[in-house]
């Protein structure tokens, strides 16, 4: 998946979003480049799901940049992040329970399958049925019958499809939210694969999750969030110092990257 554009694909530049609902955001600044991953981590409580909401178009910054491909862009609904290339699988719920899983895969994609007559756009159901067919084998899972309800799949399956999906739609960036929580060894193991496959098609992946030895599997740099600012950012975490950024995050302490030791970031 190559855009031909040279600088990084993603760049949050002094992004701050005030405390509400969730917590909040001060002064987040990362690039992030094309077949990159990033893993992101912190504690409860540290931004994570304010960082997630802010990048699905679901919440607005207060301040500060979000630039894609080298241009300042409004994130300020779903619609928009889905049409700038921004795919989200969160936690809770990758496909929606109370469709049919061809409708659940495209909705908000619907230009995709349709043709517009006027302000009405008429599906094309046999076609949407066809690419579901091919999204659910990309995923592993062609035995199942795309007209069955998306609550008869399993939460790996539902997963593994919504991710899938954003590498059949060539999304330029995939923004992960603990899609491997309440999973097996197995499972997680079969998704992590996937995502790494993602990457290789040039896919940016932001990857939140609490688990510090599967960030270290397939993520290329790590970014720790503490109390809504940057704790720590740099290179990849080395195998043996998994345990020690375990620590560090429960502590909100700094942790160490490559053999070098990261201060923290300056207020």
């Amino acid at each position: 998946m190559s855009d031909g554009f040279a600088g990084p694909r993603l760049s949050l530049q002094n992004v701050s979003v005030a405390p509400g609902r969730q917590p909040g955001l001060e002064k987040i600044s990362f690039d992030l480049y094309p077949g990159e991953i990033l893993a992101v981590q912190g504690d409860a409580g540290a931004g994570k799901t304010s960082l997630v909401r802010l990048l699905a178009g679901l919440q607005r910054p207060d301040s500060g940049k979000i630039v894609w491909h080298g241009k300042p862009v409004s994130l300020g609904a779903p619609q928009a992040a889905i049409s700038f290339g921004i795919s989200t699988v969160f936690e809770t719920h990758a496909l929606i329970p109370g469709l049919p899983i061809w409708r659940s895969l495209f909705l908000l994609h619907e230009n995709r399958i349709g043709r517009r007559i006027g302000p009405v756009l008429i599906l094309n159901k046999r076609q949407a049925r066809e690419k579901a067919r091919t999204v659910l084998a990309a995923a592993g899972v062609d035995t199942l019958d795309v007209d069955q309800p998306v609550t008869r799949l399993s939460l790996v399956q539902r997963r593994a499809l919504a991710i899938a999906r954003a590498v059949y739609f060539k999304t330029g960036l995939l923004v992960l939210d603990n899609v491997t929580s309440a999973l097996s060894a197995g499972e997680s193991d079969n998704l992590l694969e996937q995502i790494d496959s993602a990457r290789k098609t040039g896919m940016s992946v932001i990857f939140c999750t609490a688990n510090a030895e599967q960030a270290d599997k397939v993520c290329d740099r790590g970014l720790i969030l503490q109390q809504g600012r940057i704790r720590t950012l740099g290179k990849r975490f080395e195998a043996a110092e998994v345990k020690q950024r375990e620590n560090a995050m429960r502590t909100s302490a700094g942790t160490k990257f490559r053999g070098r030791k990261l201060a923290p970031q300056a207020s």
